[in-house]
């Protein structure tokens, strides 16, 4: 698993990008903005990947479960296009 200028990278389903990497990523990221102070929302989108849907669904739960206010994107991305961002309160 490598993260880089175009986000995460690896091959769905196998070794680096699975199930519990992407639980792991989200829990990193909501401890990450707790540990900083970071309350403001976390914006997260999909792109068009056939597993992108069942992905997005585990993100929102892992950062729901620790209380991070979330604005999804409703429109579909290209994958190029698809990002998470989480911004810093006010």
């Amino acid at each position: 698993m490598k993260f880089g200028t175009s986000g995460h990278r690896g091959s769905a389903g196998r070794h680096s990008f699975n199930e519990p990497h992407i639980l792991a990523i989200a829990q990193a990221i909501a401890e990450e903005r707790a540990k900083n102070g970071i309350t403001g929302p976390c914006y997260v989108g999909k792109d068009t990947h056939a597993l992108s849907e069942p992905a997005f669904i585990s993100v929102l739960e892992v950062l729901a479960a620790n209380g991070v206010d979330v604005i999804v994107q409703e429109i579909m991305l290209h994958a190029n296009a698809c990002r998470v961002k989480c911004y810093p309160g006010p």
